[in-house]
């Protein structure tokens, strides 16, 4: 898929290869992680995520390891490990694009909008945070489109957002990053209108 923003042309690919190849992942590490993501989505999380710890170790200058193990922590609600396992990405993988994310989200989430858009850049553009590159990841591309969504709705610019999501739907519609996005959306004007309505019900009350 070619897109087109701000004037950048860049393409987004669901190659595995390429996704292999950018991050020098081997069929080895790739098998371990699939291992670890279906004991995850199992019986027994907590004990994956354990012995994801040993893979860590076994693998450290991969940070997809470090990410599934935050989403697996997520899930838990465990916001303890979250965050340090958030910090050790930062340290260790500054450059990762869901690196990169993750920090955009827990600025947004301390309602630091200024902080979140110096990481996201001013064009709001994947191409702009990876100027080098011409080539993305399906997950990278929907990843970024979403936290620039949670961006916008935070900026009080709904209409933005939804006029990207459109864009979106007819290539990402069931990823699950954009039914992340579109429930973003849904949270904010459910509470644009429930606020309305809390007005309007004090409104009515006046003479």
């Amino acid at each position: 898929m070619i897109v087109r923003q701000h004037q950048q042309v860049f393409e987004v690919t669901t190659d595995l290869d390429f996704f292999m190849e950018l991050y020098q992942l081997t069929d080895q590490i790739k098998a371990e992680l699939s291992a670890f993501v279906k004991q995850l989505n199992g019986p027994r999380p907590l004990q994956a995520l354990k012995d994801m710890e040993t893979m860590r170790i076994k693998y450290p200058h991969t940070p997809q390891v470090v990410h599934v193990m935050m989403f697996g922590y997520m899930d838990m609600e465990n916001n303890k490990k979250v965050d340090e396992l958030r910090n050790f990405a930062i340290e260790n993988f500054p450059n990762y694009i869901h690196t990169r994310l993750d920090k955009a989200t827990e600025f947004m989430e301390q309602g630091n909008y200024k902080g979140a858009l110096a990481i996201l850049g001013e064009k709001l553009t994947i191409k702009h945070m990876y100027p080098d590159r011409n080539k993305f990841c399906y997950d990278e591309y929907m990843a970024f489109e979403r936290e620039v969504i949670r961006y916008l709705v935070g900026i009080d610019n709904t209409d933005a957002a939804e006029d990207k999501l459109a864009k979106l739907a007819d290539e990402f519609l069931g990823h699950r990053c954009f039914n992340e996005a579109v429930q973003i959306v849904r949270e904010a004007e459910m509470k644009f209108f429930g606020n309305r309505s809390i007005l309007q019900g004090q409104n009515s009350g006046k003479i």
